[in-house]
Parts: C-alpha cells; structure tokens; sequence
C-alpha cells in the first residue's frame, strides 16, 4: 500500500534560495565592500608611494638616498665633497668606482688604521686610500680581487698587524664583511634617515623641516657634507678615500692614548693561527696572478701600547703572538712569498701622543711622520724613488709650526 502525500507538500529544492539570505540585496553589499576595500588598499598604496618618493626626494637632496655609484660619481665632480654611506658595509662599493675613474699608481688596502693616508703625501704617485674596507685578510683579498680586476695598480700597500694573525680577529670581524649590489641600498638608507631624524631634532629641524628654504644647510648641492652620517658628524671620505675625522671624534682623543684601548680592542693569543698565514699566501699568489708588487705596512702603536705589549707579565700569554710576529721566521716567510714589510710598531714617532687619534690610529701628522721613518729605509726609497724626501720633512716642519694634527693638509 503506498504513502499518502500531503496535500500542501512541495519537492525541496537542492539548493537554499538566494533570497532566503538577503538575495541580491546582499550580494551587491558585498560588491560595494569589495569595491570599498580595493579603494582603501590602493589610497594606501598611493600614500605608500608618494611618502616613498618623498622620502627619496629628501634624501636625494642631502645624499641619502643618492645611489653609491652616483654618490661616487658626485665625489670625483666635487673634489671637496665628504661623503660617507649610513652602513661601514657598504663603504667598498663607494670606494671601488672611484679607483676605476681615479687609475691610481697605488693603492692602500686597509681597516680603519690608514685612514689618514692622504694623496698628497705620495705624490707624484697617483693614490687612493681603501682603508676602512677591510679587516681580515679574507676581506683584504676580497677588496684586492675587485680593486684589481679591470684596472692594475702598481704598487697595493696592505696593513699587515700582528693581531690579525690571531683566530679571534676574523670571528669578530666577519661582521665588517663588505656588502656589494645591494639593490635594497637606497632604501635601507632612507630608513636610516628618517630614523635619524626621529632621534636627532637638530637634524630634522636643519635637514628636513627647512628642505624647501634656499639656504637650506644639508642641501647636497650647497654643502661639503653627503649622507646622513657625514652630515650629523661632520666626516667622511675625502675625494682620495682618506678619512676626515669629525670635531666629536678628536675633542677626547687624548683619553684613548693608553694600553688599555689597545689590548682591550685587539685581541692577543698565544701564536699566530696557521689558518692566517694561509691565508696571505692565497693574497700573495692573486698579487703575483694580477703583476701587482705587495707591500706590507704594520702602522704605528702608541708606545704605552708597545710597552704593555713587551712587558705585562699577566698579559705575556696573549702576547705571544707579537712577539712571534716580530721574529725571523715570520719575516723570512714575507720575502718568500713576495711581500716587502715594513714594521713601524717600534718607530720612535711612537711616543709623541699628537701622532695618534688613539692608541692604534695615527693622526694625519704622525702618518706623515710614519712615511718620513719610511723614506729613511732604502728599500722603501727603492719602491718610490720619485717622492721627495724634503717636501715631506718641509710639510712636517710646517705643521709642526702651525700645531697643525689632524688637518696638515687643507681640506
């Protein structure tokens, strides 16, 4: 017997009808709600951009967000500029354009230790100052493979010091590795502006509110100073990769002039590392490969630095590795591989305190001093025969007449 069917039943539909939910009324909300948020995403992507290409635009005009190459082009444009990129990292890609366009006779491949090489003091040589690019040997052949790829200079000085022969000095410098292309530059830059500004009132009020007055003081076509950094410190990189301390870093330089600021920023050990010599051969042979002659420079040291080095009893374990850096063996394995050295740790230039920025940098006049101990040994003579000893002893004379420490040469 089959089922009734009530009378009133109806077939179910598969599917709840639209209506049952609002219908079209309720699809067109969600329309306007898709149109709504496309609108708000794209305002605020239009706000994005334009306080990017503001941001740009205020860093352009003071050199922040100026790219490295074109910062590098502007330095050879204006030979008085100061340039100095936000990040150490990214000093290598500022410097190494200016050797292509410079073709420097000499090179000085460096950490912060010959920064005062300036370009006078080897004339008539060509010169230009890498310091400040490298402190380990890997980063030293690093900066050497790319300076001398397409261009040879003849002569590449290199800062050879005994601590950089310890294992620790390249673990805690791996850090100071140079970055290069990097295509986020500008940007990171420009953060670092507007970060600077949030900190620095002088800074936002002289660099950034008065960005449209004529006499605007940062203006990077009015003022010597490019990049955020050169401008609140008042240093940078001169057109010859020298650097230009600025009045903060100088006003307390006396203070640092001890054995503690060296021993306490170099680290000692109880031999040179095998790992590091090494090394130096790799370096040695891509000089040979690049018919490049190598020469090796060990800076001065404040002499209370020296002495605290030969003498401290508790420190003599960790200083072993400068005593072994001076001797014989170490010294016959630089001729061996090709490499003329210079030692002037010892320099009696060393206990005058005005030819140091601190215990380990040498102040321009002492670098001066250094190359005047320098053009006293006939091998050092032999590699530039065409310096003039006199000129560097009147230049000498002058400073020492004028008081002049920091600044011999008028920048």
């Amino acid at each position: 017997m089959s089922q009734a069917t009530p009378a009133n039943s109806e077939e179910q539909p598969l599917s709840t009808p639209l209506a049952q939910f609002g219908g079209t009324g309720s699809l067109q909300i969600q329309i306007k709600f898709r149109h709504y948020l496309a609108t708000l995403l794209g305002g605020l992507l239009l706000c994005i951009f334009g306080l990017a290409c503001a941001v740009n635009w205020l860093g352009e005009s003071i050199g922040a967000t100026t790219s490295l190459i074109n910062l590098a082009n502007a330095q050879a444009r204006d030979r008085n500029a100061i340039v100095l990129p936000f990040d150490l990292r990214y000093w290598a890609d500022l410097k190494l354009p200016r050797i292509a366009t410079e073709k420097p006779d000499v090179i000085f491949i460096s950490s912060s230790r010959g920064g005062e090489m300036r370009s006078q003091m080897l004339e008539p040589y060509k010169f230009y100052n890498l310091s400040f690019t490298a402190w380990t040997l890997d980063q030293v052949i690093e900066i050497f493979d790319r300076a001398t790829r397409d261009f040879v200079p003849k002569v590449a000085i290199v800062s050879l010091d005994y601590f950089m022969f310890t294992d620790r000095w390249p673990k805690a410098n791996a850090k100071n590795a140079m970055r290069f292309d990097d295509p986020l530059y500008k940007f990171r830059s420009g953060l670092d502006m507007m970060q600077t500004a949030a900190r620095r009132a002088a800074f936002l009020q002289d660099c950034i509110i008065t960005i449209f007055q004529a006499g605007h003081g940062c203006r990077a076509a009015e003022g010597r100073f490019l990049g955020t950094a050169a401008i609140i410190n008042q240093e940078g990189f001169r057109d010859d990769g020298s650097y230009r301390y600025g009045p903060g870093r100088l006003q307390d330089s006396e203070k640092n002039i001890t054995a503690d600021f060296l021993v306490n920023a170099m680290p000692g050990a109880p031999s040179i590392d095998r790992d590091q010599m090494l090394v130096l051969e790799r370096l040695a042979a891509l000089a040979r490969t690049r018919g490049v002659t190598l020469v090796g420079i060990q800076l001065p040291f404040a002499k209370a630095g020296v002495d605290y080095l030969d003498n401290n009893e508790s420190y003599h374990h960790y200083s072993g590795v400068w005593r072994e850096f001076q001797g014989s063996a170490v010294r016959d394995k630089f001729r061996q591989l090709g490499i003329t050295f210079f030692d002037l740790s010892r320099a009696p230039l060393n206990q005058d305190s005005n030819n140091f920025i601190d215990a380990y940098h040498p102040s321009e006049i002492g670098m001066l001093r250094s190359l005047r101990s320098l053009l006293l040994i006939p091998r050092f003579r032999e590699l530039f025969p065409a310096i003039d000893p006199q000129r560097i002893f009147e230049k000498i004379n002058e400073a020492e007449l004028n008081k002049k420490r920091f600044s011999v040469y008028e920048d």
